[in-house]
């Protein structure tokens, strides 16, 4: 048994097959392969969107933690520098709409 962990690609790729076998062996129409079919595609879906979110979180890092003036202050909890913190806050914004 391996003791690599999966990465966020690889668990989105496994439920989405694993959604997709569970539908064909569902020959019979049963209701728990349907559920479980529906589940690993629900679980994909929530991974993608995961994996959106980090993305835009990276992307808010760089410009944060970008060049720039190292002057900074506390918002909300968290260092930031001065120059940055009116785009980080309207990316956030637009991420969250």
């Amino acid at each position: 048994m391996s003791k690599e962990k999966m990465t966020i690609e690889e668990a989105i790729q496994h439920a989405e097959e694993k959604a997709a076998e569970l539908k064909r062996i569902n020959i019979n129409k049963d209701i728990i392969c349907e559920k479980c079919a529906e589940d690993h595609q629900q679980l994909a879906e929530w991974l993608r969107e995961l994996q959106m979110r980090r993305n835009q979180l990276e992307e808010i890092k760089r410009e944060l933690w970008g060049e720039g003036v190292t002057i900074g202050g506390e918002y909300q909890g968290v260092w930031v520098r001065y120059r940055n913190i009116e785009k980080i806050i309207e990316k956030y914004k637009e991420a969250n709409k």
